[in-house]
């Protein structure tokens, strides 16, 4: 296989920005000087590259508006307008700006419960470096009040303060919070299908009129409810809380909690015995409370690999299921055929010519630790697992087309009942980088990145690899102030010449083009 490989680098620019009014501006007059007016120390001359209207050149209002539109595109500024003052000889053109602040230190401090300044810092959203906003600040407000009152602070105060920088064009954000006394519970209500009494439910949640219900305690006690179903065999209950009704007279608070019991799920093995316990830890349908088809099948594989693993090698499971959608009560049985008992040897690979044998084990094998290692086990959940090992690792070299095929060895050694898989291998040719280019890229961009991509002439293509280039672009640009940065991908053959034979028979590499061109990026 051949391929062209595809990359793509450039700008969209989003404009708002105001000019000033045609009819005061002195139009026509040469500019003697520009300025930039704004709250920061910054320096007009980090952007004269970008103002389009120079110095000594009639003032003009497209080139004003230009200007204005390209300084704007910086998201430096929220703010811009042009301004002509008289001047000897012509006229001085300013830049009025208000300034953009990003993001810097964001602080909880004061009062705050239970609560640790942490977890509301990370409630409050603001990301560092991110451009700062009123909207921003009242939307991390309601995020912290809905965090307290979470936790029964409903009374909570929060103030907020700026402290901006105009040097590091950063500003810190305060929030002061005066928590107040917490909620206390009054009452816990069920609704839906509680199934058991409400009195045993709320003992098994651990939830006591009297008490401060946090968040953490309402989710532990949730979570105790759900376990507490599924060791009753209802392992598709579901409980959650509906509302929480508070009284600012009393300062407490009703819960009133959600439960939806599900069928009565008793699970039978015919052919094998499994204790009971064990088989609620093995089978998937009382850990994720699904029993479709596909977690039945799920379930399946899980027994079969169970008892593969305990050296049945031909066991099989079979799922039956009795009792439909909306039933009260639903049966599961599975049957178990183990066959005879069987030892198993290990794994190896054969027909591998490019990449060793020793490095295709590695991939398959768990490290040996301990001067006694455990025996080679065998499941065919496990085959397929070390299967798909052996063709990531030859993909990841430039083998796109490889096959592997498990080949069982039943009477390895020439004994009965003594196993064996080799994984039989047709490598195919290997695919390699053709030409790689970046165009759209600035000056010394390419030579910046090159040494970081994979896919550099030479090099074994795989998607793998070019995505692997794809988000090394990503993090370039995004680290140099482009926050959504868009680059394309594609691959395209290379007309194929005529590959050499290898000395083992194989077919010789072919080549493929790699090639980064220009989409877009937004600053």
């Amino acid at each position: 296989m051949q391929f062209a490989l595809l990359f793509a680098l450039g700008f969209v620019l989003a404009l708002h920005a105001r000019a000033a009014d045609s009819t005061s501006t002195p139009w026509g007059l040469h500019v003697v000087s520009i300025r930039l007016q704004c709250e920061h120390k910054m320096d007009v001359d980090e952007f004269l590259p970008i103002i389009t209207q120079k110095l000594g050149e009639p003032l003009d209002k497209a080139k004003v508006g230009e200007s204005l539109k390209n300084l704007y595109a910086t998201g430096r500024f929220t703010e811009l307008r042009a301004e002509g003052e008289p001047a000897t000889g012509g006229v001085n053109l300013v830049f009025v700006a208000r300034c953009q602040y990003f993001v810097g230190m964001v602080r909880v401090e004061g009062a705050l419960g239970t609560l640790e300044p942490r977890v509301l810092v990370d409630a409050s959203r603001l990301r560092l470096g991110q451009p700062l906003a009123e909207d921003d600040l009242a939307q991390a407000q309601k995020h912290l009040s809905e965090l307290l009152a979470a936790s029964a602070y409903h009374e909570a105060q929060i103030n907020h303060q700026v402290q901006p920088n105009p040097t590091t064009e950063e500003a810190d954000v305060v929030f002061t919070v005066r928590a107040g006394p917490a909620a206390r519970l009054s009452d816990v209500q069920f609704q839906g299908q509680p199934v058991f009494p409400p009195a045993r439910l709320v003992r098994v949640a651990g939830w006591r009129n009297g008490t401060h219900l946090s968040s953490a305690r309402l989710d532990r006690g949730l979570l105790k409810i759900h376990q507490f179903f599924v060791a009753h065999d209802r392992p598709q209950a579901m409980a959650s809380v509906s509302q929480r009704i508070y009284d600012p007279k009393s300062n407490t608070e009703k819960l009133l909690v959600q439960i939806q019991a599900g069928p009565l799920i008793q699970v039978h093995v015919d052919g094998a015995h499994i204790r009971p316990s064990k088989l609620k830890d093995l089978l998937p349908i009382f850990r994720d409370g699904v029993v479709d088809d596909p977690a039945l099948a799920r379930s399946e594989t899980v027994l079969e690999t169970y008892f593969q693993q305990k050296g049945y090698l031909t066991a099989s499971a079979k799922g039956e299921r009795k009792g439909g959608s909306g039933s009260e009560k639903l049966d599961i049985t599975f049957h178990i055929m183990r066959g005879q008992r069987a030892e198993f040897f290990g794994y190896g690979v054969r027909d591998n010519h490019r990449i060793p044998t020793a490095e295709l084990m590695a991939a398959i094998s768990a490290r040996a630790q301990g001067l006694f290692p455990p025996p080679p086990t065998y499941s065919r959940e496990l085959v397929e697992q070390k299967k798909t090992a052996l063709l990531a690792l030859y993909k990841s070299k430039g083998f796109l087309d490889t096959q592997v095929t498990p080949v069982i060895d039943d009477h390895y050694g020439q004994e009965a009942r003594h196993w064996f898989v080799n994984f039989e291998i047709m490598e195919g040719p290997q695919t390699t980088v053709r030409n790689l280019t970046l165009p759209g890229s600035y000056p010394g961009t390419e030579k910046e990145l090159w040494p970081s991509l994979l896919c550099r002439p030479g090099q074994p293509y795989s998607p793998e690899r070019a995505q692997a280039d794809w988000d090394t672009l990503q993090d370039y640009l995004a680290n140099r102030g482009y926050s959504q940065p868009n680059i394309s991908l594609d691959a395209a053959p290379v007309p194929s010449e005529h590959p050499a034979a290898s000395q083992d028979g194989t077919a010789g590499p072919s080549k493929a083009m790699a090639l980064f061109s220009s989409v877009s990026v937004v600053s």
